[in-house]
């Protein structure tokens, strides 16, 4: 149940239709601060936030969208849909601006969010968006490094965008012959984002280390990507996770001394990986898992770079 305060559905005659919300709020007293709702007369779906940094009054929000006119829109509905970004001031709540992302046959979801503060964003709303797609024929590619679809009903993707920009500066499929798809995200220091997500694939992507043995069910995967030139963060700097947050930073303990082993060397274009078997627990419980596995490799990550 939300807590007690005034958040309005914005469309007369939205009623079975879904609208994201995003909403502060105050934990001692138990109000919404503020609140928005974003959608038109198409389903919306809400599914990452994202804050830009310390100095920043940037907040993201991502999701997925079958909305004309997307967003704050009173435009029809459509039959596909488009992962899309969302700037936000996160103190007024106003929009700064606005993105979608996907093909125009296929089903686009936006399931995570990373922010990019490399040097060459400096000053602009860039964000890493990823999701699944079934866009077999129209998919976005640009510089890609994994460019099938495989026989499953989804891909996972990730994409680079520039909020408000258009067309993405970087964008790829991740996945293998099966059904994948990415739900966490984390930009990392020295060009590297971290990926996790799920897969029923065997042959989750070019490069990937690690490989599973099928078993019907769905595993866990975690992946290291070396961005391109321009995606890359600044060294020194911690990006955080699609909830904001540093994932080197969980209950303040030291991730990276497991039996005392390193994460191993950089791979390029894709790195170190696992896996987890299982068929049960919703996106959820998936999401926090693979958010733990970053915050672990992350850390880790940090020890190899900057021993001592």
């Amino acid at each position: 149940m939300l807590p007690a305060g005034s958040i309005t559905r914005p469309h007369a005659g939205d009623a079975g239709n879904d609208d994201v919300f995003v909403a502060r709020v105050d934990p001692d007293a138990g109000t919404v601060e503020k609140s928005l709702y974003l959608g038109g007369l198409g389903n919306e779906e809400g599914r990452a936030l994202a804050l830009k940094g310390p100095g920043s009054t940037s907040l993201f929000v991502g999701g997925t969208t079958r909305s004309a006119g997307f967003p704050l829109s009173t435009g029809s509905g459509v039959s596909v849909s488009d992962a899309f970004v969302v700037a936000l001031d996160k103190d007024t709540f106003g929009v700064k601006g606005s993105s979608t992302f996907g093909g125009a046959e296929g089903d686009d979801e936006g399931l995570a969010l990373a922010v990019d503060r490399s040097a060459t964003a400096a000053g602009k709303n860039i964000v890493y968006l990823g999701g699944r797609t079934t866009s077999v024929n129209d998919f976005p590619f640009v510089a890609a490094f994994d460019t099938r679809f495989g026989a499953g009903p989804t891909e996972g993707f990730v994409a680079r965008l520039e909020v408000d920009a258009g067309a993405p500066s970087w964008s790829t499929l991740l996945g293998g012959e099966a059904d994948d798809a990415v739900l966490a995200l984390s930009n990392q220091p020295l060009g590297r984002l971290l990926v996790g997500g799920t897969t029923t694939s065997s042959d989750l992507a070019p490069g990937t280390s690690g490989g599973r043995e099928p078993g019907g069910g769905s595993d866990l995967f975690l992946l290291q990507v070396d961005l391109p030139a321009d995606g890359g963060t600044q060294p020194g700097e911690d990006a955080g996770t699609d909830a904001g947050e540093d994932a080197g930073t969980d209950a303040g303990e030291d991730a990276g001394t497991d039996a005392g082993e390193d994460a191993g060397p950089l791979r390029s274009p894709l790195g170190w990986s696992c896996g987890a078997s299982g068929t049960n627990g919703g996106p959820g419980a998936l999401s926090l898992g693979i958010l733990a596995g970053l915050a672990l490799l992350a850390r880790r990550r940090k020890q190899a770079d900057h021993p001592g």
